[in-house]
């Protein structure tokens, strides 16, 4: 079982964020190249950070190092969450009418939806609080 939750786990990494970051790597396509020209003509030139000349980072610990921590840890619960909750609708449908398996499956269903439920809204108010200005 535990070797399953990892196989899964592991599949939703490389699927939910090992491709998207492969494919921005790749030559953007003629189309994509005129559309980022357009934007940016209509954007704004030289936005930059608002303690920095350069636009790089600070490296406040309270400002960018927290919720950038924050953030991660809530996508790697969300991966694991989404994980169990596939595994758990398949292994619902392979259960073949065994009363206890569906039981049991139903549970791990029911839990994986509360999880998400969770930690978006986590999310939610973190990204929230972390926008409020207490100076």
């Amino acid at each position: 079982m535990i070797k399953r939750i990892f196989a899964i786990a592991l599949l939703s990494i490389m699927l939910f964020w090992a491709m998207p970051a492969a494919l921005a790597a790749a030559e953007p396509s003629p189309a994509e190249k005129k559309i980022n020209e357009k934007l940016d003509e209509l954007l704004p030139k030289g936005v930059v950070h608002e303690k920095t000349s350069e636009g790089l980072p600070t490296g406040d610990f309270k400002k960018e190092i927290i919720p950038q921590a924050i953030k991660i840890v809530l996508a790697l619960a969300g991966t694991v969450s989404f994980g169990v909750f596939v595994y758990a609708g398949v292994m619902l449908i392979i259960s073949q009418g065994n009363e206890e398996e569906i039981t049991k499956f139903k549970n791990i269903l029911i839990w994986s939806i509360i999880g998400l439920i969770f930690i978006t809204t986590s999310y939610a108010i973190v990204s929230g609080v972390m926008k409020l200005s207490f100076e």
